[in-house]
């Protein structure tokens, strides 16, 4: 099989990923919103980059688009869903087939292969059996795709973090989702090695049209998006057009 499918979905599809309306989000015990009537639309194969202060919100608005935080009000319609009207199982379901996240620490089981950490995404999957052979070459297919060729069989202790980065982003990339989000994806590295992640991410955009949404404080990925869009004080600015 292809190692990302380019191909729309018939059922379902639609141009528009991210719809998002009078978005508000405040936390138990909070004063204030930390969202405060987000409006956000993204079309497919838009490489979007979210800049911001630390704790202005970025994180939050990523979590809502992936299916991790609820309890908000507006609308948010992702591919066609409506995230407001989800129960708990219907959101796993939406973060299975619809959504890639990547996070900044990573998040791998340091006691698996780096192909058994990028496998796992196959637990969760409708039908998917964990260590079947099929989820073993699909694992190789995406860690090949990220420039990790030789390390299915690497334990992630072994590894740089920029490494990590990539087994964490094909973990991601594992069922061929239709939105990838990233929350401070070079966070946790230094300028040379976040500047390969960099150059990783656009190459997926531009090779597969992967939609993309970063929350970044790096100017370099931040110069990357098509679109940048600034979040202060929980309200969203959308800077419009091609930044490039």
């Amino acid at each position: 099989s292809a190692p990302y499918d380019r191909t729309p979905r018939a059922r379902g599809y639609t141009s528009r990923v991210i719809r998002i309306n009078g978005l508000r989000k405040r936390y138990p015990g909070a004063e204030v919103d930390v969202l405060r009537g987000i409006d956000l639309e993204m079309s497919a194969g838009d490489f979007v980059s979210l800049v911001g202060r630390s704790g202005c919100g970025k994180s939050t608005l990523l979590n809502i688009v992936g299916g991790l935080d609820t309890g908000f009000e507006g609308t948010a319609f992702v591919d066609g869903r409506d995230l407001g009207s989800m129960n708990d199982r219907e959101l796993a379901g939406y973060r299975r087939r619809t959504v890639g996240i990547v996070f900044q620490s990573y998040h791998l089981l340091d006691h698996l292969s780096c192909a058994e950490n990028v496998a796992l995404a196959a637990r969760f999957s409708a039908g998917g059996g964990a260590g079947s052979s099929s989820d073993r070459l699909r694992a190789a297919e995406v860690l090949e795709l990220v420039g990790l060729p030789d390390t299915a069989d690497r334990r992630p202790t072994r590894l740089s973090g920029g490494e990590r980065q990539r087994v964490a982003i094909a973990r991601a990339l594992f069922n061929r989702p239709r939105l990838l989000l990233l929350d401070e994806p070079t966070g946790n590295l230094d300028t040379a090695t976040g500047a390969e992640i960099l150059e990783l991410l656009s190459g997926l955009h531009a090779d597969f049209g992967l939609t993309i949404l970063t929350a970044t404080h790096d100017g370099a990925i931040e110069a990357a998006g098509r679109r940048i869009l600034r979040l202060t004080d929980g309200v969203l600015i959308d800077d419009g057009g091609a930044n490039r």
